[in-house]
């Protein structure tokens, strides 16, 4: 009995607890199943009878191709496999792969579960999955094969960051948020699908993803973080009304990127928003927009093309170093018809190469066909037709099948509405009628041809 209790005394107090605990737990519940190896993998209990989670060895180093079963038995009695816990796999730099099995109970990969693991090319994600814990994937620069199951609903911070060979990656539709860094420096990233139901893409969430070419921002979105598309290898750039400001460094250093449409709706351009940005050429400016802060455009050397929507110069604030130090020398400044004379007194418009009107809409309804043509081509080009059922659109020369624009095109049981480039052609059932003008493309009768067309003729379309 003294030698017991001399026993207890020397050993620290994390060891001693430890002990407690397995005591308690063997007296309470000797049937649960406290600690096991079960096929080269640690199981500890999980929260329930019947449960158990993957766990971490101490001292071992998982490698090569590695199963988690369903489930896993000890004197005839099987418990479910329900997670893998904080960093069970973490730093197992020879750790291959990972499959999860077809009947899989589990639904929490919990934080830094797989991080640094360095060689993992493949995991095959079990289909209940729901969780994703921040950092579980975080510096697996080999991985190139991952499907996220369609009931994911949470992606934890840095979950994907630095995975530097993945190539590819479709969020599912239930994921609502995903928040800093989630997949920051994946070189390799070179397509992302955005769920409409995306609300939130937080802070670095994308930068440095350098062949990322194009992203289709979904109408849901609300939250964009700071530098959230920073150093990507964007080409163009729709940025949605639904999001309000355009936030500090969140597309600087693109690069790639050469056009920039802001959707009626957005209101300000954040502090060094498009900073270094060196090659941007063309930017469409809605009517909404309220103020571009300082910064904003500082070093896009090569911006040639700014299309305001805005009738009054003072009814946007610019920031007398918006884009830098001066405005580029051979900007030309497209602004409304009957404005050019404000611009031109207005600073800092007044030191603009040229000021010229906003190219205008020539809408030409046929049998069958609504032809609309613009000046040059530009990207402001929004319609909505009401109670007109769409067949086709097709922008410039080549014909492109409607079901192919899902990103520019949403369509419910009475409204048609998209975003195009013109030239356009709309293939329209039913356009029927004509309208007497005394020029072509003159619907509203007033000898001019501009967007008010457009309206008059979607109001004929509405009554046939």
């Amino acid at each position: 009995m003294v030698h017991g209790f001399f026993f207890l005394f020397s050993m620290n107090k994390h060891s001693f607890h430890n002990l407690l605990k397995l005591a308690l737990l063997s007296l309470l519940c000797p049937a649960q199943l406290l600690a096991l190896e079960y096929e080269g993998v640690e199981y500890e209990p999980g929260d329930g009878l019947s449960a158990v989670v993957v766990a971490k060895a101490d001292g071992t180093k998982y490698s090569g191709d590695i199963t988690i079963p369903a489930y896993i038995s000890r004197l005839n009695k099987k418990y479910k496999v329900v997670a893998v816990s904080n960093s069970a796999f973490a730093d197992c730099t020879e750790l291959t792969s990972v499959v999860f099995a077809n009947n899989s109970y589990v639904t929490t990969i919990e934080e830094s579960a797989f991080k640094s693991c360095t060689k993992l090319s493949s995991v095959t994600l079990p289909s209940n999955l729901t969780s994703i814990g921040a950092q579980a994937f975080r510096s697996c620069s080999a991985l190139i094969s991952l499907a996220l199951p369609s009931g994911v609903t949470s992606i934890g911070a840095s979950a994907f960051e630095e995975c530097r060979s993945l190539p590819s990656v479709t969020i599912p539709a239930g994921v609502r948020s995903l928040p800093t860094k989630t997949f920051s420096g994946c070189k390799n990233l070179a397509q992302v699908m955005l769920p409409e139901s995306l609300h939130t893409i937080g802070a670095s969430a994308f930068s440095g993803c350098s062949l990322l070419s194009s992203i289709a921002l979904p109408k849901s979105l609300v939250n964009l973080g700071e530098g959230a598309f920073s150093d990507t290898g964007l080409e163009k750039l729709v940025f949605p009304a639904s999001i309000s400001t355009v936030p500090s460094n969140a597309f600087s250093f693109c690069d790639a990127l050469r056009t920039v449409v802001f959707e009626e709706g957005v209101q300000q351009i954040a502090k060094d928003a498009f900073l270094c940005c060196h090659i941007l050429n063309t930017i469409t400016v809605p009517p909404s927009l309220k103020e571009i802060a300082d910064g904003a455009f500082t070093e896009c050397e090569l911006i040639r093309s700014l299309r305001l929507f805005k009738t009054v110069p003072g009814d946007l604030r610019v920031n007398v170093k918006a884009f830098g130090i001066r405005i580029p020398p051979e900007l030309v400044l497209h602004v409304p018809t009957g404005s050019e004379e404000a611009y031109q007194k207005a600073s800092p418009w007044s030191q603009c190469a040229q000021i010229q009107t906003l190219p205008e809409l020539t809408v030409t309804p046929t049998a069958g066909q609504l032809q609309i043509i613009c000046d040059e081509p530009h990207d402001q080009a929004k319609f909505e037709l009401k109670n007109v059922k769409m067949s086709t659109v097709s922008t410039g020369t080549t014909g492109t099948d409607i079901i192919a624009l899902p990103h520019l095109i949403s369509c419910d049981a009475e409204v048609c509405a998209f975003s195009a480039g013109c030239p356009v052609a709309i293939a329209a059932v039913p356009v029927t009628g004509s309208a007497s003008s005394s020029q072509p493309g003159d619907v509203n009768g007033d000898e001019k041809v501009n967007l008010a067309d457009l309206t008059a003729l979607i109001k004929l379309l509405q009554k046939k």
